[in-house]
């Protein structure tokens, strides 16, 4: 994994910041909700802008304005800077989030067996679905998803690890049964699962495309009223009780991890920046 210097990680944050606004653009001139999450959220509201050691910014979408901004940005996004990517654009994309990426860069994850030339510096887009009013159902729901995204993985020949043991062996249960089916078959599905409760009215809402496990099932409130939040200077949209929210997944947001802790969690092979003329 490569390490990055403090002059490498401060260019990233910038390029990424600049994808970042051409989205918020697209987003306010469509009238799109969207909010930042996750680390970029908490950068938002505890540094002003990115968590220090920061590598990506998130933000997340209702899927009904995913949906719309995956059409507008064929149209609205800058192409002589910047790509979209999902599932849909790429056969061997395997992740439920979209992202938007720097033409002429290049940001590689070792665990990633994509081109790296489709893999350029990005910001990630996660879509909200709607999930069962009976958590326990939402649960097991999101187990059968993150099932079938191992299988996928797995079948786009990426690599998924734990160094826990009993984890070891069912990623491995997962890769053996991965073989039978299709890459379309597992996108077909994925796609199913995850809109299979977006035509009812739901208390809860779903990131099946997060990583946080069951917290990724959130109520449906948190995205109903939006506020703006400082970030790096510029105003971006936060859910309005963003204290409640970021409790849910980090409990106490505020305060800093140990510095062991203060690091980044992709796994990068290669950067390559955009030359200054293409910028």
């Amino acid at each position: 994994m490569k390490k990055l210097t403090k002059e490498e990680l401060r260019k990233l944050q910038l390029i990424q910041l600049e994808i970042l606004i051409e989205f918020d653009k697209i987003c306010k001139k469509h009238n799109l909700k969207y909010s930042l999450a996750g680390g970029t959220l908490i950068g938002a509201i505890r540094h002003k802008g990115f968590i220090p050691w920061d590598d990506d910014i998130d933000v997340t979408m209702p899927r009904i304005d995913y949906n719309k901004f995956t059409e507008i940005q064929k149209k609205e996004l800058n192409k002589d800077k910047y790509y979209f990517q999902n599932m849909d654009t790429d056969d061997d994309y395997v992740m439920l989030s979209a992202k938007i990426r720097r033409k002429n860069s290049i940001y590689s994850e070792s665990l990633n067996n994509m081109n790296k030339e489709k893999q350029g510096i990005w910001i990630d887009i996660f879509p909200m679905d709607n999930t069962s009013n009976n958590l326990f159902i939402a649960k097991i729901n999101y187990l059968r998803i993150l099932i079938l995204k191992i299988g996928l993985s797995y079948k786009c020949n990426n690599e998924c690890y734990s160094p826990v043991l009993y984890k070891k062996i069912i990623l491995n249960i997962i890769k053996l049964f991965s073989k039978v089916h299709s890459i379309k078959y597992y996108k077909n599905k994925l796609k199913k699962l995850s809109e299979k409760y977006n035509n009812k009215n739901s208390k809860y809402v779903v990131s099946n495309a997060g990583v946080y496990l069951f917290k990724e099932i959130i109520e449906s409130k948190y995205f109903d009223s939006l506020t703006s939040v400082e970030f790096e200077g510029y105003k971006f949209n936060a859910p309005k009780d963003y204290d409640n929210y970021l409790k849910h997944y980090y409990n106490n947001y505020m305060k800093l991890p140990p510095k062991d802790k203060q690091v980044s969690n992709h796994f990068i092979s290669e950067i390559k920046f955009p030359n200054e003329k293409e910028k």
